[in-house]
C-alpha cells in the first residue's frame, strides 16, 4: 500500500479521463467538476483515507467544500438509503467489484428517473492479441466488450442513454503520462527492493501495453437511466 500509494497520490486523476470529455458525456467530472457545474450536494466515498483528505483539501481551496461530502465507505457495502440520488457518477472504479454486480447493487439507490453514468475498460476488438487477453486475464478476469457491458446494463435494469469509446488523450494527459514519469523516477528510489520494484514494474508493463495495443481496447464512458 506504500507503494502504491506513492505511485498514485496527487496525480492528476486516478484513472482514464478528461474534464471535457465528461462535461460532454454529462454535467461534470468527477468530484469537484460535480459540484462546481451542477450546483449540487456531492457525496464522495473512498476506503483509502489519503485520497479522502486531498480531495478535502481540493475542495476548500476551489471553494467547494460547502457542497462536497467526503466519507470513507466501500463501493460494494453503501449505506446510504434507497433512492437517495438522482445520479451516481463512477470512473475507473467498478471493476472492483465487476460491471454486473456493481450496477446491480446500485440501482437501488437511484430515485426514478435518475441515472448512473461510469466507464469501464473493455474489449474494442473481436480478437485482441495474445499480450492483452492474458494481461487482462490476470488483472480483470470479468472485462468484456461493449455489446456485453450493453447487455449487462438492460439485465441490471437500466435504459442505455448513450456510450462512447474514450480517445487516448484521455489514458495518456492526466493519468498514464504521470503515472510512467513517476515510476521511472521510482525504479531508482527502491532498486534493490524486489518487492516494490515488482509493483511499479506492473504499473509501467499497463502503460507500455496500453502504448501498443490502444486498439483492441480502452475504457468506454456509460450513461445509463433508472426507469
Amino acid at each position: 500500500m506504500e507503494i502504491f500509494w506513492e505511485l498514485h497520490a496527487d496525480l492528476p486523476q486516478q484513472a482514464p479521463g478528461s474534464d471535457a470529455l465528461t462535461a460532454e458525456v454529462g454535467p461534470g467530472r468527477q468530484t469537484l467538476v460535480l459540484a462546481r457545474e451542477t450546483e449540487a450536494q456531492v457525496f464522495a466515498i473512498d476506503l483509502l483515507p489519503p485520497f479522502l483528505e486531498v480531495l478535502r483539501e481540493r475542495a476548500e481551496s476551489a471553494g467547494l467544500s460547502g457542497r462536497i461530502r467526503a466519507q470513507r465507505m466501500s463501493m460494494s457495502d453503501i449505506s446510504f438509503a434507497d433512492a437517495s440520488f438522482d445520479l451516481i457518477w463512477s470512473e475507473g472504479a467498478i471493476y472492483n467489484m465487476g460491471f454486473l454486480r456493481g450496477l446491480r447493487a446500485w440501482r437501488r439507490l437511484l430515485r426514478p428517473g435518475g441515472h448512473i453514468a461510469l466507464t469501464e475498460a473493455c474489449f474494442l476488438v473481436p480478437d485482441p492479441p495474445d499480450e492483452v487477453t492474458e494481461f487482462w486475464a490476470e488483472s480483470y478476469a470479468g472485462m468484456q466488450d461493449i455489446d456485453g457491458c450493453l447487455a449487462s446494463a438492460r439485465v441490471a435494469g437500466y435504459r442505455v442513454v448513450d456510450h462512447r469509446v474514450l480517445p487516448e488523450s484521455a489514458w495518456w494527459d492526466g493519468y498514464y503520462g504521470p503515472l510512467l514519469a513517476r515510476s521511472q523516477a521510482l525504479l531508482g528510489k527502491y532498486a534493490g527492493d524486489r518487492d516494490a520494484i515488482a509493483q511499479i514494474e506492473q504499473g509501467i508493463l499497463e502503460c507500455e501495453l496500453y502504448r501498443n495495443h490502444s486498439a483492441s481496447y480502452g475504457y468506454v464512458f456509460y450513461v445509463l437511466a433508472a426507469d
